[in-house]
């Protein structure tokens, strides 16, 4: 299934497939871990979540740089 999604997502801008995936990737990843780290903890780390999707998020955009780099190679 995630092959046939992502088929149709790479037919769109270069940048829109691998900013969808890793945007997509981060998000379950920082779902799951902070949940399982710190559930039933009052602490915030709802908060905390944020800001590591947030950083999560701008490295997926700062990585697109030599990702076009490398496919303009090709």
């Amino acid at each position: 299934m995630d092959i046939s999604v992502f088929n149709k997502v790479r037919r769109s801008a270069w940048w829109y497939a691998p900013l969808f995936a890793s945007g997509t990737a981060s998000l379950i990843d920082t779902m799951i871990f902070w949940n399982l780290a710190f559930w039933g903890e009052s602490l915030p780390y709802l908060t905390w979540a944020m800001g590591d999707f947030s950083i999560k998020l701008l490295f997926d955009l700062m990585l697109l740089v030599p990702f076009r780099m490398a496919i303009r190679k090709k």
